[in-house]
């Protein structure tokens, strides 16, 4: 009789652990099919609070980016950076240039530096270039997503917004500023996946201030004193934005050393 059942569990032994072999594989590739569909996404929140401003001048060194009427991106982007540097520090702000110079400095490198600061948000300024003259206008460009596995939400006064809603709202503040101050076109909020703007984990945008090829904007664009303006516009427009999302008031008077350009001729 034990003989029997012995010969009987060496015969059905290698079935059941066939058996749990594949119910095991059908678990695993059950697990990685939810895995795929439903991505697990770790959650962090970032308070509104910011007191630094991270600027990127675009190009730099041997990327001069668009070029048109003797005009180079790089150099028109490094002096509005300065300019708009001296601005937020005269508003109670602390501010940090990706590049104080002619030099090239990659991409990943800016983004690095930049994660490396708390606290902050994260300006780029570019200058625009297409193939037609007639086109201009400044551009404000959100990314379309973070990178990464971590979905970021902000505190905005009781509640927490996503990254990207808060992200409007800087672009809004901007825009809002330089169309108010400069009677420039602003053609609205952008949504694209540049690298800059995507691999900052916190509140980024990039600014086109507008287009060289375009004979009128260049013109101005090459002139001190409207870079200057448009310094001040976008420094005002950050103002406005930390009030809408910090609690904090700046080390400064709200709006003091913020020149209120309102009124003031735009150089043609």
């Amino acid at each position: 009789m034990r003989w029997r059942q012995l010969r009987y569990l060496t015969q059905v032994l290698p079935w059941l652990g066939l058996a749990l072999l594949l119910t095991s594989i059908s678990l695993l590739v059950r697990r990685q099919i939810q895995t795929q569909n439903f991505p697990f996404k770790e959650r962090r929140i970032l308070n509104g609070d910011f007191d630094t401003v991270v600027i990127d001048p675009g190009h730099g060194g041997q990327d001069d980016g668009a070029s048109a009427h003797n005009l180079k991106e790089k150099v028109v982007t490094l002096d509005l950076a300065q300019r708009l540097s001296s601005e937020l520090r005269k508003a109670g702000f602390r501010s940090i240039l990706t590049r104080d110079s002619d030099n090239y400095v990659s991409l990943p490198d800016r983004a690095m530096l930049a994660n490396a600061v708390y606290h902050a948000i994260f300006v780029s300024l570019h200058c625009d270039y297409t193939p037609d003259s007639n086109a201009k206008g400044v551009e404000i460009y959100r990314c379309a997503q973070k990178n990464g596995e971590i979905d970021t939400s902000i505190e905005v006064s009781d509640s927490t917004e996503p990254i990207d809603q808060v992200e409007e709202k800087l672009a809004g503040c901007l825009g809002e500023s330089i169309a108010r101050t400069l009677q420039a076109d602003v053609r609205g909020l952008r949504v694209a996946n540049f690298f800059v703007t995507r691999m900052i984990a916190y509140p980024a945008v990039l600014v086109e201030c507008g287009f060289l090829t375009n004979p009128d904007e260049a013109k101005r664009l090459s002139k001190a004193e409207y870079r200057q303006l448009l310094a001040e516009a976008l420094a005002s427009g950050i103002v406005s934005y930390h009030s809408l999302v910090s609690k904090s008031e700046l080390k400064a008077a709200k709006n003091e050393g913020v020149s209120d350009v309102s009124g003031v001729s735009v150089p043609n």
